[in-house]
């Protein structure tokens, strides 16, 4: 889809590569697809060697809605980046749990930071296995350079000078001060009240 440049005839062209390019046919394929780049690139399924498993193939392309209504596609685009964030994100902000305002935007900043640091990291090497229930699949899995959290370092230098005074707190961190100290007082009165009913009881 991405690679149609909004034309129809093209997204048509890419769906019926579909077939040569698992035949190990690559002529038709985009430039920059990894079957054309990586030397010793795998198909990620078994190569299809007969004819009528081609045709039946063939066929299910042909009856995609996708297919039939090319226009409603040809301006779609990679979701892999959206996907990688919102995995991310689920590291720091669990949908099972319920967080107040301040921790949510605490906790998805740090999501932020880390994704940011670690998007489109290197590949160290590549594993091969199978699975059981996926036993056509014979693409190797890439794996990737363990995550730095550099970012983490950063936060805690900034904390640490903070809290030695090299760098001044801005004003919305007076602002929340003065607010802790009414609220404190607003405790203290009712800690007050309190105790003067506790000592009527008595």
């Amino acid at each position: 889809m991405k690679n149609c440049e909004g034309s129809t005839q093209r997204f048509i062209a890419s769906l019926d590569n579909i077939v040569n390019h698992y035949q190990n046919n690559h002529q038709w394929c985009h430039p920059p697809s990894r079957c054309k780049t990586e030397p010793y690139y795998t198909l990620s399924r078994t190569m299809i060697r007969d004819d009528i498993a081609a045709g039946l193939l063939k066929k299910a392309i042909k009856s995609l809605y996708m297919y039939k209504k090319p226009g409603k596609y040809i301006h779609c685009l990679n979701t892999h980046y959206i996907e990688s964030f919102h995995n991310t994100l689920l590291l720091y902000v669990d949908k099972r749990v319920h967080y107040g305002e301040k921790t949510y935007e605490i906790r998805t900043g740090l999501g932020v930071l880390d994704w940011n640091e670690h998007v489109d990291r290197p590949v160290s090497s590549e594993k091969v296995f199978r699975r059981a229930a996926q036993t056509r699949n014979r693409a190797p899995e890439r794996v990737l350079k363990p995550k730095t959290y550099s970012f983490v370092i950063t936060l805690w230098d900034i904390y640490c000078n903070f809290l030695s005074g090299d760098i001044q707190p801005i004003n919305i961190c007076d602002n929340i001060q003065e607010n802790h100290v009414e609220d404190d007082s607003i405790l203290q009165e009712s800690d007050d009240s309190e105790n003067e009913e506790s000592d009527d009881d008595i």
